[in-house]
C-alpha cells in the first residue's frame, strides 16, 4: 500500500463528504 495512495483517497473522500454538505 502507497502513503500517496492511501492519503489521496482519504483527502479525496474527505474533500467530497465535505464539498457535498
Amino acid at each position: 500500500m502507497n502513503p500517496a495512495v492511501t492519503m489521496r483517497q482519504i483527502a479525496e473522500r474527505a474533500g467530497v463528504s465535505l464539498g457535498t454538505v
